[in-house]
């Protein structure tokens, strides 16, 4: 069953703005942006959205205006949503070490840093979320990756998402997310 995010919450975000919307496109790829995203099993997913959303719009604000605090703008936003997964959840973790990673992993994707970058971000995520290493949060990093690295690609390349993109990418996730239910 896929989560489906009010509108409001993905539109005006530059991380957004480089899919090159068209009004006939623009809510099913910001679909897309719902479906494909990871809430560590939280039953309301909502609030941990709304303030992710918050975190990337608050970084792309700060960007577009310098790099000047980009830290100390949108991690307080991202400790507030993984204070959320913590309360929904039976994951015990130290919020403000992932919220700076999750920081770090916002700001990789943003400079387009290599797969070997992120893939490498995203295992750090994952083992301090679920304090552990496993081979399932390998391979769930690992699919993450390549789905991150699909998305920014294809759409450096063409603009936009085919619907057989978006199958893809929503696969990809799918398959993520199941790895990572091994380990609750």
């Amino acid at each position: 069953m896929s989560f489906r995010l009010p509108l409001r919450v993905l539109k005006n975000s530059l991380f957004l703005d480089n899919m090159k919307f068209t009004d006939a496109r623009s809510e099913k790829m910001l679909q897309l942006e719902a479906d494909i995203a990871y809430f560590y099993n939280a039953l309301n997913r909502s609030p941990i959205a709304e303030l992710y959303m918050e975190a990337i719009k608050t970084f792309d604000r700060a960007l577009s205006q310098g790099r000047e605090n980009l830290e100390s703008k949108t991690v307080p936003i991202l400790e507030a949503a993984y204070t959320q997964v913590q309360e929904q959840t039976v994951l015990v973790f130290d919020i403000k070490v992932v919220a700076l990673i999750e920081f770090k992993l916002i700001k990789a994707q943003a400079e387009k840093q290599s797969f070997e970058v992120i893939y490498a971000l995203m295992v750090e995520l994952y083992e301090a979320v679920f304090q552990m290493s496993a081979a399932a949060i390998h391979k769930a990093a690992l699919l993450r990756t390549f789905l991150y690295q699909y998305k920014i690609r294809v759409l450096q390349w063409e603009g936009l998402l085919s619907d057989a993109d978006m199958h893809v990418l929503r696969v990809v996730a799918k398959a993520s997310e199941v790895e990572l239910a091994r380990l609750h």
